[in-house]
């Protein structure tokens, strides 16, 4: 008499194995889920320090022509004008100017910006000096 043998897999060793796979899948999946948002996070936050930079290097050129023409250009707690910087309209980002004392020299300037990302309300703050050249 032969003995048959039945080739596969039993229904324990699927389910073991699927035990295994699923909570591995998911872990991958999430890993991947956070890791595409911290990038994303990290990309506004560079382009928003970008922008600041762009504006600090804006007030550095308008001061060729005196400190007070980079207070008149740039007012003190206003708002950038759209357009001077890369400004991202999905981040809904902002940009204002400071300043410690608009009539010093050198110009002690504070350039903030806000944004908003996944809902939350970012801001850096850059700060700097400015001198007439």
């Amino acid at each position: 008499m032969k003995i048959k043998q039945e080739k596969g897999f039993t229904l324990m060793e699927v389910l073991f194995a699927l035990a295994i796979l699923i909570p591995v899948c998911f872990s991958i999946i999430g890993i991947n889920y956070y890791s595409a948002r911290a990038a994303d996070s990290a990309r506004l936050t560079t382009t928003a320090i970008h922008d600041a930079h762009t504006v600090i290097e804006r007030l550095r050129v308008e001061s060729q022509d005196g400190l007070a023409q980079v207070v008149a250009t740039y007012p003190n707690g206003q708002p950038v004008p759209a357009g001077i910087a890369a400004m991202s309209a999905e981040s809904g980002e902002q940009i204002i100017v400071n300043y410690a004392d608009p009539g010093a020299d050198p110009l002690d300037v504070t350039v903030t910006v806000t944004w908003t990302d996944a809902g939350r309300n970012m801001r850096k703050d850059l700060v700097t000096q400015i001198t007439q050249r």
